[in-house]
């Protein structure tokens, strides 16, 4: 996802293991690390240039955040992620430890959020993002001021801990963020993009959702947005009102086949409304499936939703729900598309089935078809 303006730069930490006896082990903070760093360098979500700091000490930790912050230009991304325990002074002031960190002396063997912050407001980029995933990370900022361009994630609160469910693999706020990433849930609306303030917003709603006394927290004193990932392409499903029932359940199947979808049930009517968020949606379909029904043919915005697929490329697969008689408008333009028969509510097993190639095939023909003209999806 790196354009030729900059580049994008992600390091992930984690801290598991710690000479200090008094220290507990942290094995989670390993695999959650590496679980953010698979997510964030894939190149179909974000394509990320991806170094991992697994159990360093406290000087490779300084140093490898020295040398990030140092060689990042103006235009690039640069993303500091850290999991691991979140040790606070006397004075309430924030450190994070490696695994030489000794705890009678953490002030001198960890390092502390100050530094971090200090290295982010030093470094040229204007798109800095800091996660931090650890008990008291709202107290980041303790003492010290925020530079700008900069955003800071937070797992909890300054006085929260930070909490694992008996059946997870890591810490929940993390967990949440691989998640959001990797099923698109964190886009939020639904325009193939997830900002890392949408992503913010879906861990804090899942971590909260298990766990009350765990708050995480935001800061962003940036000036546009940043960008986390692309968001896993959806099927837009265009329909009339009164087929919502229907809608519903195909939803639910598709969901099931592995599929993500977006619908529309909002009501939205037109104007800025329409490009910004229906647009929007179409533009970040693999395909786009017609529920035909002569409700749904006659309505405006199902033409307008339909004509603006084709306009911009997506392939459509249109559903026959019942017996109809299309409108000019779409024996014109589209009488061509083969049809799937929903109209018999016993095979529609069947039915999916035929979906689920349709949609296979219709992505493979639309990729093929943008590779030939020179254009990438």
């Amino acid at each position: 996802m790196s354009s030729p303006a900059g580049r994008r730069y992600a390091l992930l930490i984690g801290v598991g293991t710690f000479l200090d006896d008094r220290i507990t082990d942290l094995p989670s903070a390993v695999s959650a690390a590496e679980a953010l760093a698979e997510a964030l360098e894939a190149a179909d979500l974000g394509g990320f240039e991806v170094e991992r700091l697994l159990d360093p000490t406290q000087r490779d930790l300084q140093v490898s955040i020295a040398r990030l912050c140092d060689r990042a230009g103006r235009e690039d991304v640069v993303v500091i992620y850290y999991s691991g325990h979140g040790i606070k002074n006397l004075d309430g002031h924030l450190f994070l430890p490696g695994r030489d960190t000794e705890l009678e002396v953490v002030d001198a063997t960890a390092v502390s959020t100050a530094f971090v912050v200090g290295r982010l407001d030093a470094c040229r980029s204007t798109s800095k993002v800091l996660i931090l995933d650890a008990s008291f990370t709202g107290a980041a900022l303790r003492g010290i001021s925020a530079p700008d361009h900069l955003m800071i994630l937070t797992s909890s609160d300054a006085l929260d801990y930070t909490f694992e469910d008996a059946d997870s693999t890591g810490p929940v706020f993390t967990e949440a963020l691989v998640e959001g990433i990797r099923s698109g849930n964190a886009d939020l609306d639904g325009d193939g993009i997830v900002t890392f303030e949408e992503l913010f917003s879906y861990g804090r709603t899942v971590t909260s959702s298990r766990f009350e006394h765990q708050r995480p927290r935001l800061l962003n004193l940036t000036d546009r947005p940043i960008i986390a990932s692309r968001s896993p392409q959806h099927v837009f499903l265009s329909y009339g009102r009164g087929d919502q029932e229907f809608v519903r359940w195909l939803a639910t199947e598709l969901q099931r086949m592995g599929h993500k979808v977006w619908i529309d049930e909002r009501g939205i009517a037109g104007g800025d409304q329409w490009r910004d968020s229906i647009a929007s949606a179409i533009d970040a379909a693999k395909v786009v499936l017609l529920v035909m029904t002569d409700e749904g043919l006659s309505s405006t915005w199902v033409r307008r939703e339909i004509e603006y697929a084709d306009q911009v490329g997506r392939p459509i697969v249109p559903i026959t729900l019942q017996p109809t008689n299309p409108p000019p408008w779409f024996t014109l333009a589209f009488s061509r598309l083969q049809r799937l028969d929903f109209t018999v509510e016993g095979s529609r097993a069947d039915a999916l089935g035929e979906l689920d190639q349709a949609i296979e095939r219709s992505v493979k023909a639309a990729r093929a078809a943008a590779q030939a003209t020179g254009f990438k999806e």
